[in-house]
């Protein structure tokens, strides 16, 4: 292979093999947990009180922190980057089991520069693959703004303003693999999906 060919190879083709492998390249139809992030959560985000009620009239149940040791970790994570935010921020904690899956979620209502931000962050613990449906990307009605991709550490999908949904700041899809500097540093590893949203 020629000095120009093998650099191809290295920095484009190898990656995106990698990628392949690793999130099944052959893209599913549909993937339920995507759904439900979308449908019980995402949908509704603006309005914090309203997406409450309706994660518990899709039967998620409420939960306490200490419900998975993952979910406290990257808690902890979280408020440890700013202690005085969590002060006034709102943090709520749901779980359910999805195609017999232990899904985790959290809902947050942030603070930030005179407005209130919602979050909604979908996590599957148990995943060693990434989402690699189309369900969230035809929803938002566009392709991801970002895609990131470092083997052994974190893949991820991301939409900055999708323009269909004038209010959601950023929508994120994506992987933590287990071991890695990451997984570490924010204390879990697994499948997310995460957006948000200004506060109505």
């Amino acid at each position: 292979m020629s000095k120009a060919g093998n650099k191809i190879f290295r920095f484009f083709i190898r990656p995106l093999l990698l990628f392949c492998v690793l999130s099944s390249c052959a893209e599913a139809i549909e993937d339920d947990r995507a759904i439900a992030f979308r449908d019980d959560c995402a949908i509704t985000l603006g309005d914090f009180q309203i997406t409450q009620e309706k994660l518990l009239s899709a039967g998620w149940v409420s939960v306490g922190v200490d419900a998975h040791s993952e979910l406290n970790a990257v808690m902890s994570y979280a408020k440890n980057l700013d202690a005085k935010l969590l002060e006034v921020s709102s943090y709520s904690y749901y779980q359910k089991s999805i195609n017999t899956d232990e899904m985790f979620l959290v809902l947050t209502h942030v603070p930030t520069q005179g407005a209130f931000v919602n979050g909604c962050y979908l996590y599957d613990f148990d995943a060693t693959k990434a989402d690699a449906s189309k369900v969230i990307e035809e929803w938002l009605g566009e392709p991801p703004t970002e895609t990131l991709f470092h083997p052994d550490l974190i893949q991820q999908r991301k939409w900055v303003s999708p323009k269909s949904l004038p209010k959601m700041a950023t929508v994120r899809v994506g992987l933590v693999f287990e071991g890695g500097s990451v997984a570490e540093d924010i204390g879990f590893s697994g499948a997310m999906w995460a957006a948000t949203a200004i506060a109505n």
